[in-house]
């Protein structure tokens, strides 16, 4: 029987949060904590908030996988999980014992500086390497770590790269597939997991694989520019709400 502390207000805005998260994730392959985190943490603290989004990650993974394992380069994928599965450890020390209101301004600091590079194009242009490839997974594991938000490093390094844009999206959805997996086992760990966590995960996952599905039919069916350029705009309202809230 859910908990009577389930029922509260900010649970349907946390659905609306989820909902929009969805529909990014689903047409991106990333984005969904990029907008998740720093609104959620507004009703939660971070660390229940990341540890809730896991969740979320690794359910939408079992809906987008079969389809992204096709076109995934698995050794890229391979060095970046590698990469990641070292530093990740040390940020989840870092979101678990740091003041929760610091959290959240690093949040929000996090997504506007992101979007604020993507909507300016800038791109990563120093060559792909097996040494780089692992350090921009360990750079991203420590994000994912400490935020949630591993994307920024990997994206800016994928776009480096000759792939089409279904790679890309594919090699995203496999290693946060694998991340977020990980990340659950170490928040676990360190007990982040509670019982009123479990339920609001729950409550929400119905809203976040149907947004998902609707982002999939979105990129199958859109101007893939129009639609990132029309995500990153609202993805930089979003860091900025959650750095003047």
């Amino acid at each position: 029987m859910p908990p009577s502390e389930l029922f509260t207000p900010s649970l349907a805005a946390i659905s609306v949060i989820t909902i929009a998260g969805g529909v990014i994730r689903g047409f991106t392959g990333f984005g969904s904590v990029l907008v998740m985190a720093p609104l959620i943490s507004i009703f939660l603290d971070p660390a229940p908030t990341v540890a809730m989004i896991m969740i979320l990650e690794a359910c939408v993974a079992v809906q987008l996988l079969p389809r992204a394992l096709r076109h995934t380069d698995w050794r890229l994928v391979g060095l970046l999980v590698a990469g990641a599965l070292i530093t990740t450890p040390f940020g989840v020390q870092i979101l678990v014992h740091l003041d929760q209101e610091m959290m959240r301004r690093i949040l929000g600091a996090i997504v506007v500086i992101w979007a604020a590079v993507m909507l300016m194009g800038v791109r990563y242009r120093g060559g792909v390497s097996d040494p780089v490839t692992v350090g921009v997974g360990a750079a991203s594991g420590a994000l994912m770590g400490v935020t949630g938000i591993g994307g920024p490093p990997i994206v800016l390094y994928l776009l480096s790269t000759p792939a089409r844009a279904e790679t890309n999206r594919a090699n995203t959805i496999t290693f946060f597939a694998v991340m977020s997996v990980y990340i659950m086992g170490i928040l676990l760990y360190n007990d982040v997991y509670t019982e009123i966590t479990l339920w609001r995960a729950a409550a929400n996952i119905p809203f976040f694989l149907g947004a998902a599905w609707l982002g999939s039919r979105l990129f199958d069916r859109s101007g893939e520019g129009l639609y990132r350029r029309i995500a990153l705009v609202f993805i930089t309202a979003v860091g900025i709400s959650a750095l003047i809230t």
